[in-house]
């Protein structure tokens, strides 16, 4: 999710992803805090943590995003299990608001195994049924930043990962590093890759992440973007 969720934002093409492209274990286990910017003002404030867990004695990262925009009454959090070296998703819980009553408050629940996704969605107006049967490996549509901190960076790479999310169902993210050079951040200047990344040509976030240690350090499109903070506030 990341800041995918609250900038429902989403773009280029190249050859699909597989699991073989994707490398985990680039991620490091602990907490990012990034600041949430509306034209250069800040708004709230994302928590990322990573631990390393298990599953079914399979090695397995735990990832929690947690948002919050207090001023737009805006809050998320996600809590995603994936496997550690594909980052192939095993299960998502997702909570969006505190008000059952209000029009935007949802409840996530689904988990992905052999070739099915199943679970539920809990609204205002009741719970409904989630059951999707799918052939191929997909990753799930919600994690952003891990997940393409974890592909083979390299100026003028390409790639293409299909994905299967809540709310769009199959798709794909299309990637492309379109650049490195420096990055400036609380902590000073550091090399960093510089990705496109979003579900359509027209739709897209720029991330920047770190090559020392592949973390995340900024996203985000247009006036609304985040970067990586000292402070884990949400004001």
């Amino acid at each position: 999710m990341l800041l995918e969720v609250l900038l429902l934002i989403q773009a280029v093409s190249a050859d699909p992803a597989s699991p073989s492209d994707v490398d985990g274990n680039r991620l490091r286990e602990g907490r990012a805090c990034y600041d949430i910017l509306l034209n250069n003002e800040k708004i709230g404030a994302t928590v990322q943590i990573i631990e390393a867990a298990e599953h079914d004695l399979v090695p397995a990262w735990r990832i929690t995003i947690h948002q919050a925009v207090p001023a737009r009454s805006f809050e998320m959090r996600d809590e995603f299990f994936v496997d550690r070296g594909s980052l192939l998703p095993i299960s998502l819980v997702s909570e969006r608001g505190e008000d059952r009553n209000a029009e935007s408050w949802q409840r996530i629940s689904v988990t992905y195994q052999d070739g099915r996704i199943s679970g539920t969605r809990e609204t205002k107006g009741g719970v409904l049924p989630i059951d999707v049967l799918t052939s191929v490996p997909v990753w799930d549509g919600n994690l952003w930043g891990p997940l393409f901190a974890s592909l083979p960076l390299a100026s003028g790479a390409e790639f293409t990962v299909p994905i299967w999310q809540y709310d769009n169902g199959f798709g794909e993210f299309e990637i492309e590093v379109s650049g490195s050079g420096p990055y400036s951040t609380h902590e000073g200047t550091e090399p960093a890759w510089f990705v496109e990344a979003g579900t359509s040509p027209n739709r897209r976030s720029r991330y920047v992440f770190s090559q020392a240690n592949f973390l995340e350090l900024a996203s985000g499109a247009g006036p609304l973007r985040q970067e990586i903070s000292q402070s884990c506030e949400s004001t």
